[in-house]
């Protein structure tokens, strides 16, 4: 069997692995929170594969692709063209949808140029254009009448026409001579005849010459007026319409983007007056396929689009495009997103719904023998679409592909063909493989994520705690809300459920979020009728799963609010007052004391020229540290500030255990589990589960009374075992007085809650309904329970 070979690798703080994993199956990376899953997984094996594979390509193509630097690993063999379908969060712009992402919108813009009737857009007449031998055709209908075949002229002297040859003008219903024409705006005679069918060759030559003036041909006979023109013209309104072309019906193409939003479709945050949020022109809108224009059909739901696509009577040559579409729509219902429409933005969509689209474009293109790395795809989801999901998985690795999954989901990992766990802690602690196996022989495994799958027993929450107060919201209309009330407990831990497109996160991040911010700044609530509180909120807190942006200065302790504290310290001791030294003497953000070789940022960029990727080596002047060295001769306690910002937390919480403004700041984190971050670590290179963490440890230090706590997946990127203790933080902080409401579906937190709310029944227009509320044996339905 081939297999992926891995020797020596110390990414971060991984302890030079050695391990080797199986081609063709489906491999589940586990282990605690910042054990070095995702380092192993994304920034070694697939980072790798990604640079070989560019490097494979010729000096052309590689100029198209950001050089990939060389992750710190001895030797990897066996790799396979790398796939990244990962759960962070991409800014996609306010131009990709859900049908540009899937290239669905790219085949209905094809549909609409090639079968789509222009209509005029202000008589809304409809309209058609004509070939050469159409025209001569039409021609021919007016056998034995004499006609005349003319082009209109704008703006161009009739002496240049009587130099090309031609004699006479239309004008006011008369024929005159062009050299007696004073005006520049008439209609110039290119042929006058009879038409007979032996004359069919002067028809077509007077056409032609006509037509190299004009698109519009205008004859004249004598009771009846014709227009004839390869793009549609409207007599009525003498309007004539552009080109069918699939450029037309794109909103990022100057062709059909409407002129006053540019196909952004609202202007400033409000919807555009000119195209009614549709983005397109008029002409794009203009154009119909059995009544419905190409905007009308972007924002149905994918179920009914396919019902409305099917009932097309398109000619044959169309088929194999509808076909092409239908597979699409066939692989996203499979994933559970038939509620989406085409043209949702893709900025709108949850992480999740983002990973199954990018899921279904790489099953359409069939590929085998390639590698896909995979973040948590079922973390989340409902029981019923965690089923989805896997099926699709097992469709991947049944194509002769390797699946590569950081995943703690227990129900997908024992679905693995293989695991490998990474521990036995997280940060200095984690970086070492404590297990590979098979899924059976794990549960006999001495090992954390071993012991919970043999030991783990779920027992609802008795009893719960009742309610201090409520958010009661009435007439709520939001996406697939749709005039619904809720009443949302204060003082008690409640969770929202419900299968993927509910509409559990427009409720919490967008209606109640926004809503309620309005109310308490005294301004009526934009999505629904009413918003009563029932009880005291004086802060809400809105915690998500963003990653921190990629800032080499932003660390652990400057966001947990202690590193101004230690440049005190380090400004009050003997050294520095000898010296007149402040606190900004040890910024590495300001030029006193900060290493101006590398810009207090301890690594110098290196770049090599060429296709070659820029190298960051350690300063060699501050060593890595960051500051100058007349700035490291000051210590305190024995410690220079870049030895002190290369603690970690644990061992700061003993060097600084005098200090309570410190150690009040630095408890929190070890008590959500990451003691084992340095102070001087960069943000960036924290996981979701660590930066969530990092974030509701912030919020610990903080006096919770009266605040409500909005989050997103809280468990997203934790260990099952480290859930438990995210569940012991909520309740701490409810028992001071706070309120929390999450989204979730992870059972050990459901498990624990005192109310739950069921959003459903399905999807999109099918959802936006509450099915339960109450107290979690009285939502959790058999099915839920059965499932897990």
């Amino acid at each position: 069997m081939r297999k992926i070979v891995i020797k020596g690798a110390k990414e971060r703080n991984l302890k030079g692995i050695d391990l080797e994993l199986p081609h063709g199956m489906f491999v589940c990376f586990v282990g605690p929170s910042g054990s070095g899953k995702s380092t192993l997984l994304f920034d070694v094996i697939g980072k790798e594969a990604e640079r070989r594979l560019i490097e494979s390509l010729s000096p052309q193509l590689r100029q198209f692709f950001s050089p990939a630097n060389k992750p710190n690993v001895e030797r990897i063999d066996g790799l396979c063209p790398p796939i990244f379908l990962t759960r962070e969060v991409r800014n996609y712009g306010p131009r990709s949808t859900v049908g540009t992402f899937t290239e669905i919108y790219d085949y209905l813009r094809v549909l609409f140029a090639k079968f789509g009737l222009p209509f005029c857009p202000d008589c809304q007449r409809p309209l058609r254009a004509l070939t050469r031998e159409q025209m001569v055709e039409e021609l021919l209908r007016l056998e034995g009448k004499g006609i005349l075949i003319l082009v209109p002229i704008r703006e161009r002297n009739p002496q240049e026409l009587l130099k090309e040859g031609f004699l006479k003008a239309y004008c006011e219903g008369q024929l005159v001579e062009l050299e007696s024409l004073k005006l520049t705006t008439f209609d110039l005679v290119i042929d006058r005849l009879t038409v007979r069918k032996d004359e069919i060759q002067r028809i077509r030559e007077s056409l032609e010459l006509a037509l190299r003036f004009s698109p519009v041909v205008k004859v004249l006979s004598e009771n009846e007026e014709l227009l004839l023109t390869f793009n549609p013209f409207c007599p009525e309104c003498e309007l004539e319409f552009p080109s069918l072309t699939p450029s037309l019906f794109s909103f990022n193409t100057p062709e059909g983007a409407c002129p006053k939003c540019k196909g952004l479709g609202e202007i400033d945050g409000k919807t555009c007056d000119e195209c009614g949020g549709k983005r397109l022109n008029k002409w794009a809108l203009s154009v119909r396929i059995e009544g419905w224009d190409i905007a009308s059909l972007s924002e149905l739901t994918l179920e009914e689009f396919q019902k409305v696509l099917n009932s097309f009577s398109v000619p044959q040559y169309l088929e194999d495009l509808l076909e092409a579409i239908n597979e699409k729509l066939t692989l996203l219902f499979r994933v559970g997103l038939s509620y989406l429409n085409l043209g949702r933005l893709m900025d709108d969509l949850s992480r999740g719904e983002a990973q199954r689209l990018r899921m279904v474009n790489e099953i359409s293109m069939g590929l085998s023998g390639v590698m896909y790395l995979l973040d948590e795809p079922t973390a989340s989801l409902h029981p019923e679409d965690q089923k989805r999901v896997l099926m699709v998985l097992k469709e991947l690795k049944e194509k002769g592909n390797t699946l590569l999954v950081v995943e703690h989901n227990p129900d997908t990992i024992l679905q693995a063909d293989w695991i490998v766990e990474l521990g036995p802690g997280g940060g200095e602690e984690g970086g070492r493989v404590v297990f590979t196996g098979k899924p059976i022989q794990i549960l006999s495994a001495d090992t954390v994520t071993g012991k919970y799958l043999k030991e783990r027993s779920f027992r609802l929450k008795t009893p719960v705690r009742v309610p201090k107060g409520w958010i009661r919201l009435k007439g709520i209309k939001k996406n697939n809300l749709r005039n619904i009330n809720v009443n949302l407990p204060l003082g008690v831990l409640c969770g929202l459920i419900g299968v993927s497109g509910a509409g559990k996160s427009t409720l919490v991040l967008e209606v109640l979020a926004q809503d309620l911010k309005r109310v308490k700044e005294g301004f009526a609530p934009l999505f629904c009728e009413s918003l009563l509180i029932e009880g005291e909120i004086e802060r809400v807190i809105v915690v998500e799963q963003k990653p921190f942006a990629k800032d080499r200065r932003a660390i652990v302790a400057t966001y947990s609010r202690i590193f101004d504290i230690i440049r005190d310290l380090f400004s009050q001791t003997k050294a520095s007052r000898i010296k007149g030294w402040g606190p900004e003497r040890f910024s590495f953000n300001l030029p006193y004391g900060r290493c101006e070789f590398c810009k207090g940022e301890g690594e110098i960029k290196v770049e090599l020229g060429g296709f070659l990727p820029e190298v960051r080596l350690t300063c060699e002047h501050c060593g890595g540290t960051r500051y100058q060295r007349e700035v490291l001769e000051v210590k305190y306690k024995g410690l220079h500030i870049g030895q002190v910002l290369d603690l970690t937390v644990e061992e700061a919480l003993r060097f600084f255990q005098n200090v309570p403004s410190i150690k009040e700041r630095l408890e929190p984190l070890k008590r959500v589990g990451l003691s084992y971050l340095k102070l001087g670590q960069p943000l960036f290179t924290l996981s979701g589960g660590e930066g969530q963490r990092l974030r509701i440890a912030r919020e610990l230090t903080k006096n919770p009374r009266n605040t409500l706590y909005l989050l997103d997946e809280p468990t997203g990127g934790l260990h099952p075992q480290e859930v438990k203790m995210l569940l012991e933080i909520f309740n701490d902080l409810i028992e001071r007085g706070a309120s929390i409401i999450f989204i979730d579906h992870n059972f050990e937190l459901l498990s624990g809650t005192d109310y739950l709310i069921e959003l459903g029944p399905k999807g999109g227009r099918e959802g936006g309904k509450i099915l339960k509320e109450g107290m979690p044996h009285q939502v959790l339905r058999e099915d839920f329970l059965l499932a897990k």
